[in-house]
């Protein structure tokens, strides 16, 4: 979801199709604005505080969330989706929802938007931060399962592991006299009935 939500992400932003002037026909997108969709030719950009800081404001902040979803994305694809993650994206998408929110607001409530209609690019700018956020519940569900596993270990357990170096297993008992030590072979009962699944060919002769 999350890599839907960064192509989405992208055309809306390079396509110059939020806006359509109903007077002359152009297409205004959040960096230029042309005749017609394909004809390049005819295109020019909107440069800075053309239609106010808010305006501004809008393509910070769908270019900064496009950027910083692309990274969690790719840090995703290093590691297992988890929790963190979910949040992550979660938030991202609550970034991504503002710029089409705010330029809904004033394209509604401002001269910006009159004689003028929204076009299918507004559309799919808001279709990514609901990619985003539908993303980050999936991955909240889960938990970080790390590459090695690596299990604490006490004083007693770590005392446990050098003694176990310096001794044999069921299978070396036969080498020695039935007198041997009682101790170590229950602890070697405990140990290997859960580690070796072998242990009962060995453990039934004592």
């Amino acid at each position: 979801m999350c890599i839907f939500s960064i192509l989405v992400g992208v055309l809306a932003l390079c396509f110059p199709t939020w806006k359509i002037d109903n007077n002359t026909g152009r297409i205004y997108g959040l960096f230029q604005h042309c005749g017609q969709l394909f004809q390049f030719s005819n295109c020019s950009l909107i440069h800075s505080n053309t239609n106010g800081v808010w305006f501004e404001v809008v393509r910070g902040v769908e270019l900064v969330s496009v950027i910083i979803m692309f990274l969690d994305v790719f840090f995703l694809c290093k590691r297992n989706p988890c929790r963190i993650e979910g949040f992550d994206a979660f938030f991202i998408g609550l970034l991504l929802a503002v710029g089409p929110a705010v330029y809904g607001y004033y394209f509604n409530f401002s001269d910006f938007g009159i004689n003028a209609s929204l076009s299918w690019g507004f559309i799919v700018a808001c279709f990514s931060p609901g990619l985003a956020i539908v993303g980050s519940f999936c991955m909240c569900g889960s938990e970080y399962t790390p590459v090695t596993r690596v299990e604490p270990f006490d004083g007693e357990s770590m005392e446990r592991r050098r003694e176990k170096k310096k001794t044999f297993s069921p299978k070396d008992w036969d080498k020695f006299p039935d007198s041997g030590s009682h101790v170590e072979k229950d602890y070697y009962n405990d140990y290997y009935r859960n580690h070796d699944p072998y242990v009962d060919d060995y453990l039934h002769k004592y």
